[in-house]
């Protein structure tokens, strides 16, 4: 689950429903990444102009490309005896708690008292799942963590209907929240109780690469109810989700850095051996080297891990400092078990569906619920257009060019413009 938020680190609170037998812990966004990069939806517009246009046959753009697209542990845990706190401890930048409750007043008493930032809106939200007996994971921020620390969680537990808890979400969704379900199988995911709706290609704006798509899938949810999916991918993934780990050998490189005064130049040294392994933007390194390198006042942090080698040498440099346990430590928690656990579950379910839909709070009233279906057919996220332009006098008649998707949709812009959008 990938969790986004803004706003200040102590107002950050999460709840979520789970079955007892939960097991959790840290993920990585790296996966979401990938994930949105090779399946989320590209719009390819091929333009394609009269042979008899003095520019030449065929003259046009290239293909354009657009993938779219969120008190500290110690406390009391004693607060109210008709809460069964089944576990509680820190979890990366979490307090996580897992509870029990018996009634939903219990439940709020409980996190009012811990310090839990959850609005009161949600106690009606959350009386079917008390009634059957779930149990909730909530969390909130340990006191030294910051907004930027959030990441996502892995939630593993035995069942045999999937599900998303999309009601609760409902006290704290803005208009049209965009959701995306990745469902991995042998065959393609469906919902069994929301709609399944199909995106008019003619209202894609093609000219900027489909940046209208969420407003595009949120006008056909809204004209099938509020409550539907639209499948965005639905097919082998054949391996191309490939998480970075770090090998023994670099981290035994690591260990055997020579101890320095100048933080920088040792964080350089470790960033050297780490970068032959991990891509330039991975976000876990960023957010573990954050917290393991302390820098003075003098010295931004962010603008240290851009170019560390800028402040080698500088007096200031000697009171950076760099712990190389901790840093081991967590790239083998956070990173290394994560994403092998990850590749795991990959190799182990060969067919990816990507569900994608955006709700408002009022629609969010029944929790979507998944199954497959191995009779309907894989679907791609390429979606492609040529736009055919003619001539008028030798020229290019751009005004009127006229847009056809592969499934045979055609209509005319107007100057230059999809009139649909």
């Amino acid at each position: 689950v990938q969790i986004t938020y803004q706003g200040p680190p102590t107002e950050f609170g999460w709840l979520l429903p789970v079955p007892r037998d939960v097991e959790y812990g840290l993920s990585t966004d790296q996966l979401f990444t990938q994930l949105d990069n090779q399946f989320g939806p590209r719009f390819n517009l091929r333009t394609e102009i009269d042979d008899d246009c003095m520019f030449g046959p065929n003259q046009g753009s290239e293909p354009e490309v657009f993938a779219s697209a969120g008190d500290d542990a110690g406390a009391r845990d004693d607060a109210d005896e008709s809460v069964a706190v089944l576990s509680r401890e820190a979890v990366g930048p979490y307090d996580l708690s897992v509870l029990v409750p018996t009634s939903v007043g219990a439940l709020r008493d409980w996190l009012d008292s811990n310090g839990y930032q959850i609005p009161d809106a949600a106690d009606a939200t959350l009386s079917p799942y008390v009634e059957m007996g779930s149990a909730f994971i909530a969390l909130k921020l340990l006191p030294a963590a910051d907004s930027g620390d959030v990441q996502p969680l892995s939630l593993r537990f035995a069942g045999d209907i999937p599900a998303v808890p999309i009601v609760p979400t409902s006290v704290a969704a803005n208009p049209d929240m965009g959701i995306i379900v990745h469902l991995l199988a042998d065959a393609r995911g469906v919902s069994t109780n929301y709609r399944h709706v199909s995106i008019n290609e003619a209202t894609i704006d093609w000219a900027n690469r489909g940046s209208n798509y969420p407003d595009v899938v949120s006008q056909a949810i809204d004209e099938a109810g509020g409550q539907a999916f639209v499948t965005d991918f639905a097919g082998a993934h054949e391996g191309v989700v490939s998480l970075d780990v770090i090998d023994e050998s670099a981290l035994d490189e690591i260990r055997r850095i020579e101890p320095s005064d100048d933080g920088a130049w040792v964080w350089t040294e470790i960033e050297d051996i780490l970068r032959r392994q991990l891509r330039q933007n991975d976000s876990d390194f960023a957010r573990i080297a954050r917290g393991v390198i302390s820098v003075p006042e003098t010295i931004d942090i962010n603008e240290f891990l851009v170019r560390p080698r800028r402040f080698q040498g500088r007096e200031d440099a000697t009171l950076i400092d760099v712990d190389i346990d901790a840093l081991i430590a967590r790239i083998e928690t956070e990173i290394n078990e994560v994403r092998i656990a990850i590749g795991d579950i990959f190799a182990r379910n060969p067919y990816l569906t990507r569900l994608y839909s955006t709700m408002s709070p009022e629609e969010m009233t029944v929790d979507p619920v998944f199954a497959w279906n191995r009779d309907l057919d894989s679907q791609s996220n390429v979606y492609n257009a040529v736009r055919r332009v003619s001539c008028v006098l030798g020229r290019p008649d751009w005004d009127n060019a006229i847009i056809e998707t592969e499934s045979g949709l055609r209509f005319r812009e107007r100057g230059g413009d999809n009139p649909n959008i």
